[in-house]
């Protein structure tokens, strides 16, 4: 199991915002074979240090920066330039929803309430809003 137990935003370490966001998350096969590497990669770093830590290994590695020198300029290649932290999650809970049909487990997978989970993050697929519309005409006919 992960388990999230602070936040770092803007370089400040702090405690998660909400009880929820405070979860253990069990992580997929390829996430702990992954994380199982990046921990051999640092096999001489010191007890305490960070995980993931910035170059100067002093201090965590800074989200945004990784966004704007990694993250961004891949998915522009891609076509996909416009597409931020934001956007990623959203897409990570919609296609979970298709994985996972229970909306409680969904939400605390996420970090959310179920009201915000469903209502705020989750997004139809157009397949499904496609067979739904599909639905509705042989309703109507």
């Amino acid at each position: 199991m992960i388990h999230v137990e602070r936040t770092i935003y803007r370089g400040k370490v702090d405690v998660p915002k909400s009880r929820r966001s405070r979860r253990p998350i069990p992580p997929t096969e390829t996430t702990r074979l992954l994380l199982a590497q990046w921990l051999d990669l640092l096999q001489d770093r010191t007890s305490g240090a960070w995980l993931f830590p910035s170059e100067a290994s002093t201090t965590p590695l800074s989200y945004s920066n990784v966004y704007r020198r990694q993250i961004q300029p891949a998915l522009a290649k891609v076509g996909l330039g416009t597409v931020n932290f934001q956007v990623l999650r959203r897409t990570w809970v919609t296609e979970f929803s298709e994985a996972e049909r229970d909306p409680n487990v969904r939400a605390q997978l996420a970090g959310h309430s179920v009201d915000v989970h469903e209502n705020e993050y989750r997004q139809a697929q157009p397949a499904v809003l496609k067979r739904a519309m599909k639905k509705l005409d042989k309703r109507l006919q």
